[in-house]
């Protein structure tokens, strides 16, 4: 796949952010608190989901897309808690790489996907 080179900025950066408010702007979403789903009645410890990146501006990036998913109805409350390991590895595997970009949309390919995340996106979808 051929890198498409999309330059981030400040400004694509801090209106990602404003976009994300309340619930999605932690970093720790309690999933029976989800503001789409109300209050959910089974309490579990496994209930967190933790975006801990390294980076904030990624850490931004995969909220935002989880976010998407919710809001367009690509997810349900379910899909979320089932995606929930997949995303605590993004983030330890992201964390890891020692050349840690700016932004995921650093390497953005033609097709809108992330090479260092294409093998989660593809498993997520």
């Amino acid at each position: 796949m051929e890198a498409l080179k999309i330059h981030w900025s400040l400004d694509k950066h801090q209106a990602l952010e404003a976009d994300l408010k309340g619930f999605w702007a932690n970093d720790e979403w309690d999933i029976t608190k989800c503001p789409l789903f109300g209050q959910q009645k089974r309490v579990s410890s496994n209930r967190y989901i933790n975006f801990g990146c390294n980076s904030p501006t990624i850490n931004a990036e995969l909220k935002y897309a989880c976010w998407q998913k919710l809001i367009k109805q690509e997810w349900s409350i379910n899909t979320l808690w089932i995606h929930k390991r997949k995303i605590k590895n993004i983030v330890e595997w992201l964390n890891s790489v020692t050349n840690k970009g700016i932004s995921l949309l650093e390497n953005m390919t033609k097709d809108g996907n992330c090479h260092c995340v294409l093998i989660y996106l593809n498993i997520m979808n």
